[in-house]
């Protein structure tokens, strides 16, 4: 399961669902990843240089 922690809906990230749909995508991959987040954003640790975030509207 996801490393992002379980808050209530009005403590998530507005981020959190988009960031979830790629950590379970990933999952389905075989990938691993750990999700943080925190001031309108959400990030996807993959590798040591890889870094995926997204503000719920793009992922960069």
């Amino acid at each position: 399961m996801s490393t992002l922690d379980r808050k209530e809906p009005a403590q998530r990230c507005p981020a959190a669902p988009a960031a979830e749909r790629l950590w379970f995508g990933l999952e389905h991959c075989g990938v691993t990843a750990d999700i943080r987040q925190g001031y309108g954003v959400a990030l996807l640790f993959v590798w040591t240089d890889l870094v995926a975030w997204t503000d719920r509207l793009a992922y960069r």
